[in-house]
């Protein structure tokens, strides 16, 4: 992928720039919530499966999955409304 350079972006008008930034916003706000599920599956993970028995979790640990990560999406919600 090629890198754009300042001397490039200063070419640009200033609805390009915009869309640029607007983009750039985006990107970054995808990256940081696959950052956060990324979190979340790990700390559920960690707490809800002792051990892999099959491919597929049994019932006391998708129900220890579910809860634990509607917790955490309860928390952070609770966070972004203060």
């Amino acid at each position: 992928m090629e890198s754009i350079t300042p001397q490039a972006l200063e070419s640009l008008d200033q609805n390009s720039r915009q869309e640029i930034v607007q983009f750039m916003e985006a990107e970054r706000s995808k990256a940081k919530i696959q950052e956060t599920v990324h979190t979340f599956t790990n700390l559920c993970w960690n707490k809800c499966i002792k051990k892999v028995n099959s491919a597929q979790l049994d019932g006391s640990e998708q129900q220890c999955f579910t809860d634990c990560v509607g917790r955490y999406l309860d928390t952070n919600i609770d966070i972004v409304k203060m």
